[in-house]
């Protein structure tokens, strides 16, 4: 039995063929893993909502794991067609758009807009993680963290060119595992006064090769001769 696909069973089930494709494929099914959600144990099931919008839900309510997630396909009269997976996966708030009018070749991985929004309480204290690409590569990443009984709010914002998803997704990876950790990272890295890039980024965020690029074609052989020498 292959690896779990998030996307793959959306095409499956409910023919969400513009899925099948390596960008939003890639970027979604990052997006679950970097968030840590498993979403493999529960079914699909397709629902209206009050205002007459369809979404596609996957929920699970007993045991340690509990999360309520949503797919919707919507339109923005600016950014044109995108889909949007938001919910809540145990103590995660998540929402996650992806804008793909311009992912018109599917076997390869095209820069389309996006924004996420994360939310997550640690050691009592409310944090949100916020990234929204801003240009074609000019992505704006703000980290706040909230003092709810002192009223003050800790926020870190910057902007940085971002040459791979991967820099996005290890970030997110970093966030759900320690907020605390995310917001000390970023408020150092600004703190030096430069124009941050993806290779400072890069520097400071772990390696995980499960959050890579796919690499696909002579690409992919040449990169198979390289590790193997």
């Amino acid at each position: 039995m292959g690896e779990y696909s998030y996307c793959d069973e959306l095409i499956k089930e409910y023919k969400v063929e513009e899925l099948d494709s390596m960008t939003l494929k890639y970027r979604i099914d990052g997006f679950v893993y970097a968030c840590g959600m498993d979403l493999s144990d529960s079914f699909c099931f397709k629902e209206i909502s009050p205002a007459r919008i369809p979404y596609i839900n996957k929920h699970k309510n007993d045991g340690e794991i509990k999360y309520n997630i949503n797919f919707i396909r919507s339109y923005d009269r600016q950014k044109g067609k995108n889909f949007v997976l938001l919910g809540k996966y145990c103590d995660l708030n998540l929402y996650f758009v992806n804008y793909f009018n311009d992912d018109k070749r599917k076997n390869r991985i095209n820069e389309i807009p996006f924004n996420l929004s994360i939310g997550k309480v640690y050691d009592n204290i409310p944090f949100k993680l916020d990234i929204t690409s801003i240009l074609k590569k000019q992505t704006r990443f703000v980290i706040s963290r909230n003092y709810e009984n002192s009223g003050i709010s800790d926020i870190v914002s910057f902007d940085a060119n971002i040459t791979s998803f991967s820099i996005v997704l290890r970030l997110i990876k970093l966030f759900i595992k320690d907020p605390d950790i995310a917001y000390i990272v970023c408020k150092d890295i600004t703190n030096q006064n430069k124009k941050i890039t993806s290779e400072d980024l890069s520097e400071i965020l772990e390696r995980d090769e499960k959050l890579d690029k796919p690499v696909y074609g002579v690409q992919k052989i040449m990169k198979k001769i390289l590790n193997n020498n």
